[in-house]
C-alpha cells in the first residue's frame, strides 16, 4: 500500500506548505536524466515497504503516479537510476528480483537517506540547482545532496 501525502524534500530546499508531495529533481519534465515532456512540475512519490529484506534495514520502493512507476538502480561501476512502468505493489510482494528497486532508508536528525540495495554505498541525492535529475553518489557534498525531509501536506 502506497504512503499517505507526504514530500520528499531536499536539505536546504524550500519545504512546500501544502499540495502535492514532489521530489527533487523530477521537475520541468525531467525525471532521472530521462525526458519526459508529459510529466507534471511535480510529482507524488509514493513508497512501500519490500518485505523481502530484513525489516532492521527499513527496505522500501518508491514510485511515481501512484505507484504505477518504479524508481530502478541499474548496476554496474557507476550504477545509474531508470524509472520503469512497474508497480510499486506487484514489487513489494517480489523476491531477490526486487533488489534493483529496492532502496533502505535512514534517520538521522530529522532527515531520511535512501540508499541503493543493489548497489551497497550508492545513495539516492539531488542537486543544489533547480531542475536537475535525481541521481547516485557514493560522496556526498553540497553538489550531491543525499538528505531528504518526508512531510505531511
Amino acid at each position: 500500500m502506497a504512503s499517505g501525502p507526504e514530500a520528499l524534500t531536499p536539505q536546504g530546499h524550500q519545504r512546500q506548505q501544502c499540495g502535492p508531495p514532489v521530489a527533487p529533481g523530477v521537475q520541468g519534465g525531467s525525471v532521472l536524466g530521462l525526458t519526459l515532456p508529459h510529466f507534471l512540475p511535480t510529482e507524488k512519490i509514493c513508497w512501500v515497504p519490500n518485505r523481502s529484506f530484513e525489516r532492521e534495514k527499513f527496505p522500501i520502493i518508491l514510485g511515481i503516479q501512484d505507484g504505477r512507476r518504479s524508481l530502478a538502480c541499474g548496476t554496474g561501476a557507476l550504477p545509474a537510476l531508470q524509472l520503469e512502468d512497474v508497480n510499486i505493489t506487484e514489487l513489494s510482494r517480489g523476491g531477490e528480483e526486487t533488489t534493483r528497486f529496492t532502496f533502505f532508508r535512514s534517520y538521522k536528525d530529522g532527515m531520511w537517506r535512501f540508499e541503493s540495495a543493489a548497489n551497497p554505498g550508492w545513495l539516492l541525492c539531488t542537486s543544489a540547482q533547480s531542475n536537475e535529475p535525481l541521481g547516485l553518489t557514493t560522496s556526498p557534498d553540497a553538489a550531491h545532496i543525499v538528505d531528504f525531509y518526508f512531510q505531511l501536506c
